[in-house]
């Protein structure tokens, strides 16, 4: 039943990405991990699971990446090389890789501390210094405030950024994104902060697509974004807060950074299997790009390229001809779809992970709840299905990962439309992954 290309634990309950570098060819990834099931109803314990993949579909899963002192937790946080050695940790022909995560007392989500875990090996073993990096005496009713910090090196400066979410050190006193700064990794400066964003920061620069443009991007852990200008000191958005329609279940997106690329992933909030050992999943991972729209910055998620095998391939047919397929083995597939818009119907797809409806008459998406597509002349749909799960992306726009149902059903791949009125197919590949 454990998905064949997402990533998820071999055991226990899988929390936010945390900690994404990429290093000599290999893709860490790290995430909050919890093994006993009996202690669901109570904050933790929690350490910092690890794994490992060369092309973000085929994953080793490691032991847990730093041991941590009885009675803490080791809440959500970030990853970077230290390609410079900054930090002055460097003890061999490996660059440091910097782990920084939220000190919290076990059983509560009371703030003690962020902290540094190092590995001077290329990530195979990670060390804890001594230095809390930024303390918090005192946490607002107990509360885990001043966590999730998320750490970038930002050249024009020469400095690094961290960024958390936090109420102790806000100006406002009010939850915020907290800005601070550090030329040596281990002291840091309060810069400034950003309000109405909420936890588990991820931030990063991208050129805007077909201009000569950069800005930045600051999301939170639900999916919302800023667009703006940062200088290394203040970010200055350049308009309003962009919340996407979504679903819950994807959330908390972290990402990897490396030769000018984002890639992103997420945790897929989803129920336990009965009888599995394993809870959640990593989101299909995305390459992030910024467009302009009607003088409206917008983030796009394009899925990367995977290692698949075509199956299937039409042109010019009706939805309806493809329930005629012989398309067995096919509950780990890409769905791949250029149709035309019929504002007249809709067109249903059945898969083994659940079904998505293009409802072209109401211009919108239905897949669990439902989300816009803006009318256009074609619609082009990509579909991830794995043996637990669905995402699909429409028209470059839409980002739906869907948790499979644990009753769902499906004998086979198949399409249905509405009032009888068929959908004409320009093309469609299916590929076998």
């Amino acid at each position: 039943m454990r998905p064949k290309y997402h990533f998820a634990p071999i055991e226990g309950y899988m929390g936010d990405p945390n900690g994404l570098v990429y290093y000599k060819g290999l893709y860490h990834l790290f995430y909050q991990h919890r093994v006993d099931f009996s202690l669901e109803k109570v904050w933790g314990p929690f350490f910092w699971g690890h794994a490992t993949s060369p092309n973000l579909i085929d994953w080793t899963e490691k032991e847990q990446a730093f041991p941590i002192e009885k009675g803490i937790n080791a809440f959500s946080g970030s990853g970077i090389v230290d390609y410079n050695n900054i930090s002055g940790l460097k003890e061999g022909e490996d660059d440091p890789i910097l782990l920084f995560w939220t000190e919290v007392e076990m059983y509560t989500t009371k703030t003690y501390a962020i902290r540094l875990s190092y590995s001077t090996d290329g990530g195979n073993t990670f060390s804890i210094h001594p230095k809390k990096l930024i303390e918090v005496p005192d946490a607002p009713g107990g509360i885990c405030c001043d966590r999730d910090p998320m750490v970038i090196f930002h050249r024009e400066t020469g400095k690094f950024i961290l960024v958390f979410y936090g109420e102790y050190y806000s100006k406002s006193k009010k939850p915020s994104f907290v800005i601070f700064s550090s030329e040596d990794i281990f002291n840091w400066e309060y810069e400034s902060e950003i309000p109405s964003l909420f936890e588990c920061a991820d931030i990063m620069e991208l050129p805007v697509q077909n201009t000569e443009e950069k800005k930045w991007v600051f999301i939170d852990a639900p999916g919302d974004y800023m667009v703006g200008d940062f200088d290394g000191h203040k970010f200055i958005p350049c308009q309003d807060i962009i919340r996407p329609e979504r679903n819950m279940p994807n959330y908390a997106c972290q990402s990897w950074k490396y030769e000018g690329k984002v890639i992103q992933t997420g945790v897929t909030l989803m129920p336990k299997f009965k009888g599995e050992r394993w809870q959640q999943q990593m989101t299909f991972p995305v390459e992030l790009g910024l467009k302009k729209v009607d003088d409206k910055y917008l983030l796009t998620k394009t899925p990367i390229e995977v290692p698949k095998e075509l199956v299937y391939e039409a042109n010019n047919i009706r939805a309806r001809d493809i329930n005629s397929l012989m398309m067995d083995n096919l509950e780990t597939c890409e769905i791949d779809i250029e149709a035309i818009w019929n504002p007249w119907t809709s067109l249903s797809l059945f898969t083994y992970s659940g079904i998505v409806s293009f409802e072209f008459f109401r211009e919108q998406v239905l897949c669990g709840c439902a989300f816009p597509l803006k009318e256009a002349e074609k619609v082009k749909i990509k579909i991830f299905v794995d043996r637990t799960s669905m995402e699909v992306f429409a028209n470059d726009t839409i980002f739906i990962p869907l948790p499979k149902r644990e009753d769902w059903t499906c004998e086979k791949f198949k399409t249905e439309t509405f009032l009888d009125r068929d959908v004409l197919i320009e093309n469609i590949r299916i590929y076998k992954i």
